[in-house]
């Protein structure tokens, strides 16, 4: 079992998101934020995923975040700089002029090796309902992510 982070090492491997992102996200409903996370975080997570898969098997692949055994994750997705970077995206006060918190539904690691087949064109969390106005995901690639890999 890693140790749990503070929050003050989170802040140095987590930015926080920008307006500009915020702007970007509001306008069209999605957003890429280069640099969300620090590479060697990044390369931290994928370690200690990998493990975990190999020792619990790709079907436990959801809900790393709550596992002892998982730091840094539950550090990462339950830190208060995602929680703020989460919440400034969302902005629920906007469309119900109510600030209504966030809440954690789950989480997911997914394997990808190379030469594995890619994703339809598809839209998350369409099959619960939500959509985009009742849910916020953030897909975070643990390694390096080329365009010519498709």
């Amino acid at each position: 079992m890693g140790q749990a982070l503070t929050e003050r090492e989170i802040e140095a491997v987590v930015r926080e998101v920008t307006d500009e992102e915020i702007a970007f996200y509001h306008e069209y409903g999605w957003v890429m934020m280069k640099g969300l996370v620090d590479r060697d975080f990044a390369t931290e997570l994928l370690s200690v995923g990998q493990a975990w898969l190999e020792h619990e098997g790709e079907e436990k692949n959801r809900h790393l975040a709550r596992q002892a055994e998982t730091e840094p994750f539950r550090s990462f997705m339950f830190s208060e700089r995602m929680s703020k970077n989460a919440t400034r995206l969302v902005n629920r006060k906007r469309l119900k002029d109510v600030d209504i918190p966030l809440r954690y539904r789950i989480d997911m690691l997914l394997h990808k090796p190379p030469g594995a087949a890619g994703a339809t064109y598809h839209q998350d969390a369409s099959e619960h309902g939500s959509d985009r106005v009742g849910e916020l995901q953030f897909w975070l690639a643990l390694a390096e992510v080329l365009p010519e890999m498709k």
